[in-house]
């Protein structure tokens, strides 16, 4: 039945693109250009120079150090504070990678290193102040209403994620990796190759889920022309920069408050790449969808109590473009349309939830 369904998904995509050719090609490119033009210059630079502090073991000093205090306020091992760090300098997914490659080593327990996956995953502030607030906002001054609120958000959900670890397991010493002592040329290499191979993946994702977005958004307004503004912002919720993108569809405080949760949540092509990282170490995504939506909604309602408490000038709202939406739209399809998005994500968690209960058969004498 899992086999069915995803062929039906995957039949369903190619017709479209076949149908809308020249859509798809358009949407394509719109989501290389964001690509390009968004998300390279905000975290290729410093995926680089996260990666080669791992390399070079710069961190593990870090680690000793913080490991009292991560342990006994989060619940985790010193591996925290700069998987985290990194995280909220460089943006998704380098706190995920990290986490694997430190998995890999043996540095980290498997329940450890699952609950991380959830807890080290932020946006950038590169991206939050450069590619939204500058490039597509026009205002970088309201780039304090989504970064604060953004990384408060992360930090509560860890504190709350780390307390439920620490209850569930037993707390165990820091472990640090072997320190070999790489030349700076080698540690530079391996640091540029595993972060281009993990930009190629962002691309990739990005153009896909881009196009996915637009060929349905494409239908929506062929088909439910009055229905087709929120069922876009719905659909944006599939990727990041795309949605981004979306939020002109609203306008004022609302456009913000939609900005926060989305960048906080990640769309589903960033847990589409979590995910793929998480697989290629044999790691399980426990409770990701739950931690990010908590996550979103954490951030976007401080940032929408900090709208009220310090409210922006009337200037910096009057110069962002802006759609109004059509007051007759049903507000259920926006939420049909999520859901629909994160149904076969779901029939894939049932799956793997029934194989996991499911009784192994002895060997027979």
């Amino acid at each position: 039945m899992q086999k069915k369904v995803q062929a039906a998904f995957v039949g369903l995509f190619c017709l479209l693109i076949f149908c809308n050719a020249q859509a798809a090609a358009d949407s394509a490119h719109r989501a290389l250009s964001l690509f390009s033009g968004t998300v390279v210059p905000s975290l290729f630079p410093f995926a680089v120079a996260a990666s080669l502090l791992f390399e070079l073991h710069a961190l593990d000093p870090l680690a000793r150090r913080l490991h009292r205090l991560t342990q006994r306020c989060f619940g985790f091992s010193g591996h925290f504070a700069y998987l985290f760090g990194c995280s909220a300098l460089s943006g998704y997914p380098i706190g995920a990678k990290l986490t694997a490659d430190l998995f890999r080593q043996d540095c980290l327990s498997r329940e450890e290193a699952e609950a991380l996956l959830c807890c080290v995953s932020t946006s950038g502030p590169m991206f939050l102040y450069a590619g939204v607030c500058l490039n597509m906002l026009r205002a970088p001054r309201l780039a304090v209403y989504l970064l604060l609120p953004h990384y408060l958000a992360a930090l509560t959900c860890c504190l709350l994620s780390g307390r439920r670890f620490a209850r569930e397991h037993s707390s165990s010493p820091l472990r640090l990796p072997p320190a070999k002592s790489l030349p700076w040329s080698e540690a530079l290499s391996r640091a540029v190759s595993s972060c281009t191979a993990s930009m190629l993946s962002v691309c990739a994702l990005m153009v896909i889920y881009g196009v996915g977005i637009d060929l349905l958004g494409t239908l929506l307004l062929r088909f439910l022309p009055q229905w087709a503004l929120p069922g876009k912002l719905a659909l944006g919720l599939c990727e990041l920069t795309t949605g981004c993108a979306n939020s002109a569809l609203l306008s004022g405080q609302a456009r913000l408050a939609y900005l926060s949760f989305l960048c906080a949540f990640g769309g589903l092509c960033i847990h589409a790449q979590t995910a793929s990282l998480a697989a290629a170490a044999s790691l399980r995504l426990r409770h990701f969808w739950v931690h990010k939506s908590i996550q979103g909604l954490l951030s976007a309602a401080m940032t929408v109590a900090l709208l009220k408490i310090c409210p922006p000038d009337a200037s910096c709202f009057a110069a962002l473009p802006s759609a109004a939406l059509s007051p007759t739209c049903p507000t259920w399809l926006t939420a049909t349309a999520f859901l629909l998005c994160l149904w076969p994500f779901a029939v894939q968690a049932q799956k793997t939830r029934h194989a996991r209960l499911k009784p192994r058969s002895s060997p027979s004498p």
